[in-house]
């Protein structure tokens, strides 16, 4: 610390964050947003879902989506 100096710590992180920040937002405007039709539904579970768990909790989302869309 005594070569570059303490407050060069404070400076590098803030230009690191910095340039976690542009590379976020440049990222973001590279690709259109999804349209509503394509995107899945939110699927909650619980903290120690197994994967099996997983899979049946997706199909049983789509399964009632499926359902709702041709009850229409």
């Amino acid at each position: 610390m005594q070569f570059i100096g303490s407050m060069t710590f404070f400076m590098m992180g803030s230009v690191i964050h910095f340039c976690l920040g542009l590379f976020a937002v440049f990222r973001i405007m590279q690709r259109p947003p999804v349209i509503p039709e394509e995107r899945g539904g939110f699927v909650t579970l619980g903290v120690r879902a197994t994967p099996i768990a997983t899979v049946a909790a997706i199909e049983d989302a789509q399964d009632s989506v499926d359902n709702s869309l041709t009850e229409k």
